[in-house]
């Protein structure tokens, strides 16, 4: 089975985002599309983001779904807590053994925890949450772990074990579950330490608004020929920086809506690394960026400068 979570494309800080996903059981099957909206800001080395969706499905599960959740992020834990809202949900999805023409609603509260550690080139995870409230209450408590170990290059060896709790509007049964697989790290590996700037008072790392959408990215680092930057703020493109005239500085400017997104920088065609003054985090594929801030901008904020 898969969960459509794995489709979900998040734009941050005040766009919207379209979802959409299938899921099989057997001979059964949920599809489902709607949109979502993120919010995000950081405050020190804690990033914080909210959200809202909306969703249309058919099949073997709700027809529609409301979600809201709230989450915050450090380097190695997050936390979310999400409430669904399930309509015109067939009831066997619901309850084991009802007949499935009925169609009920539902509703629940998830809090969940999720840790993280590096022990050299092996990532260990582990998630725990509780349900509370509403009127599914099948899973109360949840807890599984989850092993990434680099085999061969960008490859590596997945295991994964525990218990999880069921999610109708991901045609996700809950109970134990133990899994066996091999994860292909597409995007370039990034290192855990960020290169040593300069010695100087100057901030290693500066963003600054020009207008509404457009931003001024300077870092200061060494190297003798180039800096390249890449992340979602690029649409993962691969961007040479300017050197700043007699100073080791680098810019860029960028347009792109306000928010957080993760970014790592190159130099001189060497390993892909955190840029110096931003927070690390560990990313989706065994390695870690740089989490990025652009703030909001007010066109009159603007004009005054």
């Amino acid at each position: 089975m898969t969960d459509d979570d794995e489709l979900v494309q998040r734009t941050r800080s005040g766009d919207m985002a379209a979802l959409a996903g299938t899921a099989a059981a057997g001979s059964d099957r949920y599809t489902r599309s709607g949109l979502e909206g993120v919010f995000g800001d950081v405050v020190g080395r804690v990033a914080l983001s909210a959200s809202a969706g909306v969703a249309a499905g058919g099949g073997v599960g709700p027809r529609r779904v409301w979600s809201a959740a709230f989450g915050a992020e450090t380097s190695e834990l997050s936390f979310e807590l999400r409430t669904t809202w399930l309509q015109d949900t067939p009831a066997d999805s619901l309850l084991p053994g009802a007949r499935a023409p009925a169609l009920l609603d539902a509703q629940y509260t998830d809090g969940e925890l999720h840790a993280r550690h590096r022990l050299r080139r092996v990532e260990v995870s582990a998630t725990g949450g509780i349900r509370f409230g509403g009127t599914m209450n099948d899973t109360p408590q949840w807890l599984s772990g989850e092993i990434d170990v680099p085999v061969w290059r960008r490859v590596s060896l997945v295991t994964a074990a525990g218990l999880r709790p069921k999610r109708p509007e991901l045609a996700q049964a809950g109970g134990r579950f133990a899994l066996l697989a091999l994860r292909v790290n597409l995007q370039p590996r990034e290192q855990p330490a960020a290169p040593p700037a300069p010695d100087s008072t100057a901030p290693a790392f500066v963003v600054t608004p020009l207008s509404p959408g457009k931003y001024l990215l300077r870092i200061r680092v060494t190297a003798d020929r180039s800096v390249e930057l890449t992340g979602d703020v690029t649409d993962w493109r691969v961007i040479t920086l300017r050197r700043v005239a007699s100073a080791a500085q680098w810019e860029l400017t960028i347009d792109k809506a306000p928010g957080i997104y993760h970014v790592n920088i190159r130099i001189d065609g060497g390993d892909w690394l955190v840029p110096p003054g931003l927070p690390a985090v560990p990313d989706r594929f065994g390695g870690q960026s740089g989490l990025l801030h652009l703030p909001p901008v007010e066109e009159r904020d603007h004009d005054e400068r």
